[in-house]
């Protein structure tokens, strides 16, 4: 039998080959990048259309920021949470901050208080001019976009996660760290004691809305960056544990969207209109 002979391509166009296969291998790559963009987790939008802002410009103006959801100088995530699982699909916290705060935002607005936020769903990502994760310089850009707008309240909606799948339940945590804040009565920061009762107003709104846990009204022992630069009253939520298969569950139903957040603005409208 006659051996088969494969001739031998020249150098340069085997090179020229190789280099039309790595090429082929990018392209390749890049069309199977997944679409970082985020989604609706709930897939609901608040009413067809979130209310445009009251006309009123002496209407008391929230400033929302939802939780996480960061891309930096060079198109990179960074921070994106926690996450939980539902169904067999992630919930990464930045996304479901983000409906929340929608919602939260067209209830407000419907409350005759205007409403802005770090992100919305036409502006899913807060952009930064750094590249990689700086948690500090993140979240003093939010604290200064609410003072850039002139908000009364900032309101900070997040999730909670942990190692232990049991914890369960949501608290409100109160600004008592702002480097803006002067002496008030009783040596207590003006902003720290303004900060303190929104977030009892809402975390008893809360308990009359959430079926998890009340963990009660707190105060971080550690630096939180978005209150050191906040320069209004300002309060965080953690309104559930995304890490509790529970919880996760719970903080996916449409009630429950629609519930919390209604509960939100009714607690920042106590606040603003006592």
């Amino acid at each position: 039998m006659t051996p088969l002979r494969i001739p031998l391509l020249p150098a340069a166009m085997l090179g020229l080959s190789l280099l039309c296969i790595a090429a082929l291998a990018s392209g390749a790559a890049k069309a199977a990048k997944p679409n970082t963009e985020p989604r609706s987790v709930t897939g609901l939008i608040p009413r067809a259309d979130i209310p445009a802002n009251p006309t009123d410009p002496h209407a008391p103006l929230v400033v929302l920021d939802p939780g996480h959801g960061t891309r930096d100088s060079s198109g990179r995530i960074t921070g994106q949470g926690s996450s939980g699982r539902y169904k067999g699909r992630e919930i990464p916290e930045h996304e479901l901050t983000l409906d929340y705060a929608m919602w939260v935002m067209a209830d407000l607005r419907s409350h005759g208080i205007r409403c802005e936020s770090t992100r919305t769903y036409s502006h899913p990502w807060f952009n930064v001019s750094y590249r990689g994760h700086d948690q500090e310089a993140n979240n003093k850009l939010r604290a200064e976009f609410a003072a850039e707008q002139g908000a009364a309240l900032f309101v900070r909606i997040h999730f909670d996660g942990s190692t232990n799948k049991a914890d369960s339940g949501y608290k409100v945590f109160y600004d008592d760290q702002s480097k803006f804040d002067t002496p008030g009565k009783g040596g207590k920061g003006k902003l720290a004691t303004q900060s303190l009762r929104a977030a009892k107003l809402i975390d008893a709104a809360l308990s009359q809305a959430s079926k998890l846990s009340d963990l009660g009204v707190k105060r971080f022992e550690r630096p939180i960056y978005g209150f050191v630069y906040a320069q209004q009253p300002a309060v965080l939520l953690e309104l559930g544990y995304l890490s509790n298969p529970h919880d996760c569950a719970y903080l996916l139903e449409p009630e429950t969207v629609k519930g919390i957040a209604a509960a939100v603005a009714q607690g920042v409208a106590d606040y603003l209109h006592p």
